[in-house]
């Protein structure tokens, strides 16, 4: 039986269809898909738990007799708990009001039974009656079913890497809140559409994949490595430090490109063109740096293979797109080969 608080069950003054509801709450509550959990205000005691809650939950019937233990025993996350109860304590505090509704938040728990979810928690809290209303869905799956769109979204499906779209959240979510600084290494493959038109191009896929390993592996975690499409790569150096450590982690990347690979029985050493600008020295911002990168890039191929070129450090705009190819030895300095 639901244990009512007074103000709900002793209610002579109610509308007939609540008169009427409240001897057949406990089967409504107990039919519904959903887990409900009904709390005495502002102890959270437990007054009742419908069956698909405690499925839901995977404990016995009964085993919570608060909501603080239940988000103690089961929210696998310390701050998702803090905040569940930041969130309830800011409800509960509500004035002139009759009803508060909780925001609706999402749970990472383990279940009784050790099984790993992800629940949606939605609630309201009736202030007079002191009464504490939950629901909770379980959207594992919707959760699960996400993160693999985002994957798909934001990653290189032939290499496993970040793609464009990845790279430039990156960039707006690590680097351009607080203007932190970076190195920019554009990378253009040597020879490859050769290689890929006499090996045929599931050895050309086999061969790209080795190299995005080779890349990932050539810096540190903190780092970024993205394919941008056909043999082009990027890599993001965060707070790379001064040019001439930045020259040796090239030289790093550079040296494990070229070690042999060996695809369709036949040995390969591969060179590549390397582009470099850093943010802030030689850029202002996201397209003033990948632009000079571009432009180096450029030029270093026009150079010969296994060139590195540097962007400018004066900050000055970036040139028109137009005029690069042109133009583009006239905005890099400091040619090294590697």
């Amino acid at each position: 039986m639901i244990d009512f608080p007074p103000g709900v069950a002793m209610d002579t003054g109610a509308s007939l269809p609540l008169k009427f509801l409240l001897p057949h709450l406990e089967q409504v509550m107990q039919a519904m898909p959903i887990g409900v959990l009904w709390t005495q205000l502002p102890q959270g005691q437990v007054l009742f738990a419908n069956a698909a809650f405690d499925q839901l939950f995977g404990y016995p019937k009964g085993y919570f007799s608060s909501m603080d233990q239940l988000l103690e025993d089961t929210v696998r996350y310390e701050k998702q708990r803090d905040l569940l109860r930041d969130l309830l304590v800011q409800a509960m505090a509500a004035k002139g009001v009759k009803a508060t509704t909780l925001l609706s938040k999402e749970m990472d728990i383990w279940a009784g039974n050790d099984e790993f979810k992800t629940i949606l928690q939605n609630g309201q809290i009736l202030h007079d009656e002191q009464l504490l209303v939950t629901t909770y869905m379980d959207i594992t799956s919707i959760r699960q079913n996400h993160l693999q769109l985002r994957e798909y979204a934001y990653k290189d499906p032939l290499t496993g890497l970040a793609n464009r779209r990845a790279l430039k959240e990156w960039w707006d979510r690590e680097i351009w809140p607080e203007k932190h600084s970076v190195a920019l290494v554009l990378i253009d493959l040597d020879g490859f559409k050769p290689i890929n038109d006499r090996l045929g191009h599931t050895a050309g896929d086999a061969l790209l994949r080795r190299l995005g390993d080779r890349l990932h592996k050539s810096v540190r975690e903190r780092d970024l490595v993205c394919r941008l499409g056909g043999d082009e790569f990027v890599v993001m150096l965060r707070r790379p430090g001064n040019a001439d450590t930045v020259a040796a982690v090239c030289a790093r990347i550079a040296q494990n490109l070229h070690r042999a690979i060996l695809i369709e029985q036949e040995e390969l050493h591969i060179k590549a063109c390397m582009g470099v600008c850093q943010f802030p020295e030689q850029a202002l911002d996201w397209d003033s740096l990948f632009q000079r990168a571009d432009q180096a890039l450029y030029a270093a191929k026009a150079s010969g293979s296994g060139t590195l070129l540097w962007a400018p450090d004066r900050l000055a705009p970036a040139m028109p797109s137009e005029t690069v190819v042109v133009n583009a030895t006239s905005d890099v300095v400091a040619a090294k080969a590697l």
